[in-house]
């Protein structure tokens, strides 16, 4: 956000938060930051074009002559949204605005170490993600994961958050897609939600981090 946009007083840190996040601009968002905002709609607009941006600097990557492997069934957008939408069903949120990312391997893969101990460092990566600040919007549940069937590792805390790496590469975040994470408070009832751009920048860039420790496509589905 451009340093001299009024901010309202009730969405600024304060504190030792507001310190951190100083320190934090100062050390990082250089390396991070394509451009400032103003508006949240300027932002938006903001947020496509970098997403649009990366997306195709990223498509000379995939198109590279590669040693021949088998593809990897379960990478299709139709596969990763069905086992989203069972995750959403395990989280409670079925029937709820929920803001759902899947990334699977293109070819086939075996992630190892994904039921080691806490220590393993995929199984420290799952529970301890990169993040922006302390408390802020990411990818952290603050929960311990969980084997599940024997096919993958699962945080979840229940109506909120779920996240989820398979032993076959498919990594599955699931949220609340209103008030409770994605979008504003909404004390009146109304039927309208509005997102929170600060919410959606943050998050945004908490994936782009996550993503970088790892080698997946990223397929981004929401509903």
């Amino acid at each position: 956000m451009q340093p001299d946009y009024v901010w309202p007083a009730q969405y600024r840190d304060t504190g030792l938060n507001q310190e951190r996040l100083q320190h934090f601009l100062k050390s990082k968002i250089d390396q991070l930051l394509r451009s400032d905002f103003t508006t949240p709609e300027n932002l938006a607009a903001g947020v496509a074009a970098d997403l649009a941006r990366e997306l195709n600097a990223a498509r000379p990557l995939r198109n590279r002559a590669a040693p021949v492997t088998t593809a990897n069934p379960t990478a299709s957008a139709a596969a990763i949204l069905e086992r989203l939408q069972n995750a959403r069903s395990a989280l409670g949120l079925e029937g709820h605005p929920t803001l759902m990312l899947g990334a699977a391997s293109v070819d086939s893969t075996q992630i190892q170490s994904l039921f080691g101990p806490p220590a393993t460092p995929i199984v420290q990566l799952i529970e301890h993600p990169l993040t922006l600040r302390q408390y802020g919007f990411d990818l952290t549940t603050e929960s311990n994961s969980s084997i599940v069937a024997g096919q993958s590792r699962r945080i979840i805390v229940p109506d909120y958050k779920l996240l989820e790496v398979h032993r076959d590469g498919l990594v599955k975040f699931v949220a609340d897609g209103g008030d409770a994470f994605l979008c504003w408070n909404n004390p009146f009832g109304e039927k309208r939600l509005k997102i929170n751009p600060l919410v959606m920048d943050s998050w945004a860039t908490s994936v782009r981090l996550a993503g970088s420790c790892c080698p997946w496509r990223r397929v981004s589905l929401r509903q």
